[in-house]
């Protein structure tokens, strides 16, 4: 449709503004999985609006990520979240 949902700009601009305040790689990482949880609740959010599921599957290598998937399990208060046992990683 195109719309650039994820603005790349915005996230390399956040990234140089983070290292020439000199803040330490490990922030940098933990903020990023921060701002990536915020960016998918957003738009499970606008997704359901429409759809009024009460659970959402969240699969793929991204959720082994404990900060991401930790973070997205509290921010989804309304939508049950559910992660495969089977194939849980997208190889």
């Amino acid at each position: 449709d195109g719309v650039n949902y994820l603005d790349y700009r915005k996230i390399v601009a956040s990234i140089m503004s983070y290292k020439m305040a000199d803040v330490q790689d490990t922030m940098l990482a933990y903020s990023l999985y921060e701002s990536l949880s915020e960016f998918i609740d957003d738009n499970i959010g606008k997704i359901n609006a429409d759809l009024k599921a009460s659970n959402v599957i969240l699969c793929g290598d991204m959720m082994c990520n404990t900060i991401l998937l930790s973070k997205l399990k509290k921010a989804l208060k309304t939508i049950k979240p559910i992660l495969p046992k089977n194939n849980s990683l997208d190889y």
